[in-house]
């Protein structure tokens, strides 16, 4: 195995500072047209959710709800009856602001989950056939069990919340952009603070190693490519390349594993 030694005063002299030079590395280049990359990734992402909410129709943001009245028409996909409706709608709403006024903010649709009808509200309703059929259910496991009977049974199950969930939301599409910008800021210029901070000091450096990898994975195959750049010495400096190109299949594993290697010295 080769070992290579710099010495510190070697290694410092590589990082020299230019004050009337402003020169643009290859690396950033790359590293700019990867932040690109990653952004419009990210902006087509988003665009192609609101566009399937749009097409569902405009969504109902929880946290704004005003009265119990508006989340009728949502309930009425799970909910037929008129009295169910009304019973799941009023319940709902009492999940979501409390008696005092105070409101509870929910962050995500599934926690409507957590919401409870009154067996008593359930009894003094004829018309719930649906919220009456699953009380009696439930009665019916309790007495099995030498259990008391429920006070309460939920408002929606896990199948009721999934088909209404295309029809809710918790924040609006204008929070959430400005969300997605704030975090695709953040993570560009995670990347960029490196670079921005040797360019405002005017200090050059040597990169010794680079490594990028690409994973794809399929229902039935993963492809993996990976590019590896290594560079050391100083004065001549050797330069080793390494390329991998691997396929997986489903049930199989790795297919095929392909490997090359180049080595070159570079002034």
């Amino acid at each position: 195995m080769a070992v290579t030694y710099t010495t510190a005063s070697a290694r410092d002299a590589a990082r020299v500072r230019h004050p009337g030079r402003v020169r643009v590395h290859p690396l950033e280049l790359g590293l700019a047209g990867a932040s690109l990359f990653a952004l419009v990734l990210a902006l087509v992402a988003f665009s192609g959710a609101s566009a399937t909410v749009a097409g569902a129709g405009n969504s109902m943001n929880l946290n704004t709800v005003a009265g119990s009245e508006v989340l009728e028409p949502v309930v009425a996909r799970v909910f037929p009856a008129a009295a169910d409706r009304r019973l799941a709608a009023r319940s709902l709403f009492s999940f979501l602001v409390q008696a005092d006024g105070g409101r509870r903010v929910v962050t995500e649709v599934r926690a409507l989950a957590r919401a409870r009808v009154d067996a008593t509200s359930i009894d003094r309703t004829p018309g719930a056939v649906e919220y009456r059929a699953r009380l009696d259910e439930e009665r019916a496991r309790a007495s099995a069990s030498h259990r008391a009977p429920p006070q309460s049974i939920p408002a929606l199950t896990p199948a009721d919340v999934a088909a209404i969930k295309p029809f809710l939301s918790v924040r609006s599409r204008r929070d959430t952009g400005s969300r997605l910008l704030l975090w695709i800021a953040l993570y560009i210029l995670g990347f960029h603070a490196v670079s921005l901070l040797w360019r405002f000091r005017g200090i050059e450096g040597l990169l010794q190693q680079q490594r990028y990898i690409l994973n794809w994975t399929s229902q039935c195959y993963g492809i993996r490519l990976e590019l590896r750049d290594f560079r050391a010495g100083e004065g001549t400096r050797v330069r080793d390349k390494d390329f991998r190109f691997s396929l997986s299949l489903k049930n199989v594993g790795t297919f095929l594993d392909l490997t090359s290697r180049s080595s070159s010295q570079e002034p």
